[in-house]
């Protein structure tokens, strides 16, 4: 946790040795001041179902994933790569 460069993590995040992944978002979600006694975080996400929805989402935010995967743009090379003809 707290590995941007220049962002003003509080020192209890910063200092946290927390390691983020889909059991400590859910963690973090539902209770940030109880994960982590001291931390910025205003607010919780006491909806289980809005938790699961934020952590599918940051999901998709991950280098490698398919929805961060930029498709080619259509265009005549790629239309004959899917086996159509080209215009």
């Amino acid at each position: 946790a707290a590995a941007v460069p220049g962002y003003p993590y509080s020192a209890a995040l910063a200092h946290s040795g927390l390691v983020w992944d889909e059991a400590t978002l859910e963690r973090w979600l539902a209770g940030p001041q109880n994960l982590v006694p001291g931390a910025a975080m205003p607010m919780a996400v006491p909806d289980a179902a809005a938790r699961r929805d934020i952590i599918a989402y940051l999901k998709t935010l991950q280098p490698g994933s398919a929805a961060s995967t930029p498709s080619a743009p259509p265009g005549p090379a790629n239309a004959q790569k899917a086996g159509q003809p080209a215009g």
